[in-house]
């Protein structure tokens, strides 16, 4: 009879593979040799260094997507008509802290990784005793204060906020590990779009709202948090109706609709927010949509009178860049709200004569 080898197993703890033991009674070892010699204060540093590895790549996810934005700001302001010097210096500005972040976070995971100032100096051109004197640990935590605590993380929405309108106004966070599709970046680019559509600097948008013009440039970018009283600012300002933001800043802020709320209504002004975030108007999202999605099933959705069932409203979420988590239960009670009308809106078979 043949005997089956014994299955690979590997250490518990770092995970490398273990050599096969001899036959031998007992329980066999479940962590590799190094693993066993370590002191409780060495497993405590690397588990340390394990956390700060993956801290610094969250941190990387969220800088780099600012990056990103920056980034295409300064192209749009820099190629066809130049934006004013404020405009640009202010996106540069930004940019440069951005990288600068980036610049920390990566230095802080070589660290972590045990890499030595002589190969972080190598890469930046720099020499070792710069890279230890520029990027102590005092630096590191101040760069990437606004980022720390991610084990432990704070509630993204804060519980109240004394800048709203009483009850429930909590702010928007700040853009860290955003994909670009939540509901606070879509209401940041529909802003975006819109100012740059209006041709109006963020200088006279700043003057407008009263406020300096790199505040402004940071409320867009998510670097600052982004309250009602500045969605309602901005739509004053750049001319948006406020019911068109107000559903994508309730999404985003985790609000409710208040119970009077039309849900069909409050649906399509949801789409209308996200066709002014993508730049789209009603036609050329017909067009994107037209191998997937028929142009009437597209109509209703934006103009009524029905509502379309919840794969048009899958497709229109995609193209729209938005999170269908984010709007299935706009939907649905949108659904449920026409479904019940209809039936109380359709008119008896019977005759009134029935009824005495």
């Amino acid at each position: 009879m043949s005997v089956r080898p014994p299955a690979p197993r590997s250490c518990q703890d770092c995970g490398t593979p273990l050599e096969p033991e001899p036959a031998r009674s007992g329980r066999p070892a479940a962590r590799c040799a190094h693993c066993r010699t370590r002191t409780p204060a060495q497993r405590q540093k690397e588990e340390e260094d394990r956390q700060t590895r993956a801290f610094c790549e969250d941190v990387l996810h969220a800088a780099t997507d600012t990056v990103a934005r920056h980034a295409a700001a300064l192209l749009h302001q820099a190629y066809g008509t130049t934006a004013p010097t404020g405009d640009l210096l202010t996106t540069v500005a930004c940019l440069q802290r951005a990288l600068t972040v980036v610049e920390a976070a990566t230095v802080a995971r070589a660290r972590a990784l045990h890499e030595t100032h002589a190969t972080v100096a190598a890469h930046l051109s720099v020499s070792a005793d710069h890279v230890r004197k520029k990027y102590d640990k005092k630096h590191l935590d101040r760069v990437l204060a606004p980022y720390m605590d991610p084990w432990n993380p704070t509630p993204v929405f804060a519980a109240t906020d004394s800048e709203g309108p009483p009850g429930q106004e909590p702010s928007l966070p700040r853009a860290q590990e955003c994909s670009e599709r939540r509901a606070a970046d879509r209401l940041r680019a529909a802003l975006s779009h819109t100012m740059r559509r209006s041709a109006a600097s963020q200088r006279a948008v700043a003057e407008a709202i009263r406020r300096h013009p790199s505040y402004v440039s940071r409320l867009l970018s998510g670097e600052k948090p982004l309250h009602w009283p500045h969605v309602r600012d901005f739509a004053r300002v750049l001319g948006i109706a406020e019911r068109l933001l107000l559903p994508l800043y309730n999404v985003a802020a985790g609000i409710e609709p208040p119970p009077e709320t039309d849900p069909v209504a409050y649906l399509r002004d949801y789409l209308a927010g996200l066709l002014l975030s993508c730049g789209h108007t009603p036609h050329t999202l017909g067009d994107a949509l037209a191998s997937t999605v028929h142009p009437t099933a597209v109509r209703e959705a934006l103009h009524g009178p029905g509502v379309p069932d919840w794969a048009v409203h899958k497709q229109l979420a995609a193209a729209l860049f938005s999170l269908p988590s984010d709007m299935r239960p706009l939907w649905q009670a949108a659904h449920h709200h026409a479904v019940a009308q209809a039936r109380t809106s359709t008119p008896s078979p019977l005759r009134a004569e029935h009824f005495g």
